[in-house]
């Protein structure tokens, strides 16, 4: 098999993040067949039309009968989405009358009233939550001591007992609009019973995925000071730190878990990263509601990145690619997989992590696990930006894949090239290797060409703490080549350390201290109480600033 190929494996795509179809139980018939300009045409005829024909069918009690209607139940998160701002945008019109709006409640509080029953399929739970979801946004407009906010909130709390998960998780973002329309006590006692609800492993799990939506719903609306939001964490805390945790509780949690990911979302950031390594360890437990809840814990994970933290899942997928267990790390390769498509910028900064677990998995004894490893190697190795090494991408991928017969080819290859590019830490950890295969052969000639190539690669870094991640894993390696019986051989790797440790002093040559670790103990020397998680994604996302600036 060629490195990079794509295996035959079930390895959801792209869209499935996005629009919650891994969250959902879709099927094969629910994938998206329609070309970007077939949904671009269904887009245009929606901003097209009329706003007065949807009003009309609105005051006309035909709710869910028109174009507008049915486009907030279609398969395409675009499609929908339009719909719904078109709608919305039409019911907070000014041609929208007070006897009118009385007319659009009534409406709507038919529609819920006649449609009680549980959905059966993906279409029929996507147009009744985005009917849902447009009551709650025409609700949150009304005046705010309106009584039929209130009114509207607990309708849609009953509604969501007949959705299925994606509908839940989409009516659980617009309810947070209206959860300040009730009383903190009424809301808070609500929380309280949901996430017990959620949690209880008598109740079937549908009542449980709506208790969660309601649940995180709350949380949200009530905004970041919550107290609440504590009481759903320190619930989790004691699911996921028990070892003798029963399996069915285990899958509760990660339900509940998904939900809060992505209907709080950034307020349950750090929470969501601090949980996240169970989640990428839970694919080999033996029961199958726990697998079924950790994949769909993991789709939410996945949903809820944002570009300046998509860093921090980095310790979760390395405790998956090193776990024992092959499905685990099956299921981290495969997140990868999404990432080096969905964000191919996350690996310009993670790479030193985790391409060395990667590489294990790249020979482990599983095929499986070789195999997505393998599928996923040159997408990762093609986010690197040095030009140089790009060109010779297929001889570095050989030169990993089969050491014994391609280093010394790829070692040839990288002596002869001239860089006009700087080298950085992605492109560091590409090659490294190969260096160290190099380093590590007996022959004294390969082990001279390795010292060469990794004194004149690190020659060209620019900025000295590019090499802070490969001193411990490098500097070993040399100071062997150094005590070797060869002059040449010594010469090369004394001319390697200078360049490995050039401009680096005492303190960073054993890795200095990061700047996360600065603004760390800067907050917690602040007379502020926050929970370590938060101190520590707060510190993260500060040292993350300051390291990338200028």
């Amino acid at each position: 098999m060629q490195v990079g190929q794509k295996q035959s494996m079930n390895i959801p795509n792209v869209s499935s993040w996005s629009n919650l179809s891994e969250i959902s139980d879709a099927s094969v018939e629910d994938i998206e067949n329609r070309t970007e300009d077939e949904i671009s045409v269904i887009k245009k005829t929606i901003l097209d039309s009329a706003q007065s024909d949807f009003l009309t069918t609105i005051l006309n009690g035909k709710l869910g009968s028109e174009l507008i209607s049915k486009s907030l139940g279609d398969s395409s998160v675009d499609v929908r989405s339009v719909a719904l701002s078109y709608a919305c945008a039409s019911l907070s019109s000014d041609e929208v009358s007070e006897s009118d709006e009385e007319k659009i409640f009534a409406s709507f509080s038919k529609y819920f009233e006649q449609n009680t029953d549980t959905c059966c399929n993906r279409e029929s739970d996507l147009l009744r939550a985005g009917l849902a979801s447009l009551f709650c946004h025409f609700s949150g407009c009304l005046p705010e001591k309106d009584p039929r906010r209130e009114a509207t909130f607990h309708k849609i709390v009953l509604v969501m007992d007949a959705l299925r998960e994606e509908g839940c998780i989409l009516v659980g973002r617009a309810l947070a609009i209206l959860v300040r329309s009730v009383s903190y006590e009424k809301a808070s006692e609500l929380c309280k019973l949901s996430m017990h609800s959620s949690l209880d492993c008598s109740k079937s799990i549908q009542q449980r995925r709506s208790a969660a939506a309601i649940t995180s719903a709350i949380i949200k609306g009530l905004g970041q000071t919550c107290a609440l939001r504590m009481t759903v964490v320190e619930s989790l805390r004691n699911i996921f730190s028990d070892e003798s945790v029963e399996a069915a509780q285990l899958a509760c949690g990660f339900h509940l878990y998904s939900s809060v990911c992505m209907i709080v979302g950034r307020s349950f950031e750090p929470f969501m990263f601090e949980f996240s390594p169970m989640v990428f360890c839970a694919f080999s437990n033996a029961n199958a509601e726990v697998r079924d809840s950790a994949r769909i814990a993991q789709a939410s994970i996945a949903s809820s990145l944002h570009n300046n933290t998509i860093t921090f899942i980095t310790p979760a997928l390395v405790r998956g690619l090193t776990h024992k267990s092959w499905q685990n790390k099956v299921r981290s390769l495969i997140f990868m997989g999404e990432l080096s498509t969905r964000s191919p910028g996350f690996f310009k900064r993670s790479i030193p992590d985790i391409f060395s677990p990667l590489l294990e998995c790249v020979f482990d004894t599983h095929p499986k696990v070789s195999a997505s490893a393998l599928s996923i190697l040159r997408p990762i190795c093609e986010s690197v930006t040095n030009a140089e090494l790009l060109g010779m991408l297929d001889l570095i991928l050989l030169a990993i894949q089969y050491p014994q017969n391609m280093t010394e080819e790829c070692l040839d290859k990288l002596m002869e090239t001239t860089f006009v590019n700087s080298m950085d830490a992605p492109s560091l950890a590409i090659i490294l290797p190969v260096i160290l295969r190099g380093l590590r052969e007996r022959a004294k000639e390969l082990k001279q060409k390795a010292a060469s190539t990794c004194g004149n690669i690190c020659a060209l870094v620019d900025d000295t703490r590019d090499l802070l991640p490969f001193i411990s894993i490098l500097l070993p390696e040399l100071n062997k080549c150094e005590e070797h019986s060869h002059p040449d051989l010594r010469k090369c790797a004394v001319k390697a350390k200078e360049s490995l440790l050039k401009g680096l002093d005492d303190q960073n040559s054993k890795g200095g201290k990061s700047s996360a670790s600065y603004m760390y103990d800067a907050l917690e020397a602040s007379s502020v109480k926050i929970d370590p998680a938060v101190l520590t994604h707060v510190a993260r996302v500060g040292g993350g600033m300051l390291t990338v600036a200028p």
